[in-house]
């Protein structure tokens, strides 16, 4: 919930401060970007607030003087190690260039619009705040991958040690618990013959969220077609601006056909490659 009000706090500020600096102080473009960097900022302070308020409670300091809180906060914050560094950059260094090189393609792809002329810049901006938003719904799909796939993929790493260093393996205590999606019709089944720590309940995952990613992403290109034919008319007055949406709508629905599948795959390998590590 804490990431949740952040977030929502920083939403709130955006649009107070859009409303304010653009409509009444007619700030513009520079007003605009003047709220979103105090959106940021107050969302930063707030969970900053938080940690602090956690520490504080944790370490038992709520009756010291501030020179002690502050001493102890700042022992919080240690630059890491070179060891630290290498774990880091092995394990998010593939990911993190995944990221540059989408970030990279659709700077590129402003650019490109952006030399095309204006109607084409503003038919850009509505179609990929469009697309991003479905990618929204997508984003679950890996969200639930990380999540929960670590647990089943854990288990079966350490049922596979404990067969290789004990010959009793079913006396290997595991309580960890299936979620309750993971298999509705044989649930019990599950947990009485351990299946969480057996290769099932990852192939059971897998099918699920993959399942789920195909079903989001025919709701999203459905969606954007019925958008692109009758909805458009909400994002602009512009005829010309209207005539370069409607010419890309198809793309723009087949785009977000396997956005969902994709990131739920994606979501499974990070979390294979989470365990390796």
């Amino acid at each position: 919930m804490t990431p949740l009000k952040a977030v929502f706090l920083g939403a709130v500020v955006n649009v107070l401060g859009d409303l304010f600096l653009v409509n009444v102080c007619g700030a513009g473009v520079a007003g605009a970007a003047a709220a979103t960097a105090a959106s940021q900022i107050v969302g930063a302070a707030y969970l900053m607030l938080v940690g602090w308020s956690k520490i504080v409670h944790e370490s038992n300091l709520s009756t010291h003087n501030w020179a002690t809180k502050w001493e102890t906060l700042l022992g919080y914050i240690r630059f890491p190690s070179m060891r630290n560094m290498k774990s880091y950059l092995t394990f998010c260094g593939p990911y993190f260039l995944i990221l540059l090189m989408r970030t990279v393609l659709w700077t590129f792809t402003f650019f490109a619009c952006s030399s095309a002329g204006v109607v084409e810049l503003a038919a850009h901006q509505i179609t990929i705040n469009i697309f991003l938003f479905f990618c929204i719904f997508g984003e679950v799909t890996s969200q639930i991958s990380q999540t929960y796939l670590p647990l089943f993929l854990s288990n079966v790493r350490y049922k596979r040690a404990s067969i290789n260093s004990r010959p009793n393996v079913e006396s290997i205590p595991i309580n960890t618990t299936v979620p309750h999606f993971v298999n509705e019709h044989n649930s019990s089944e599950i947990k009485s013959t351990n299946a969480l720590s057996s290769l099932f309940g990852v192939e059971e995952m897998v099918s699920k969220v993959t399942k789920m990613g195909i079903s989001i992403g025919i709701a999203s290109y459905l969606a954007c077609m019925l958008l692109g034919e009758f909805g458009y008319k909400y994002f602009t007055k512009s005829a010309e601006v209207l005539g370069k949406l409607k010419s890309v709508s198809g793309l723009l629905a087949l785009s977000t056909l396997p956005y969902a599948l994709m990131l739920g795959l994606e979501g499974d390998n990070l979390a294979c490659l989470f365990i390796c590590f």
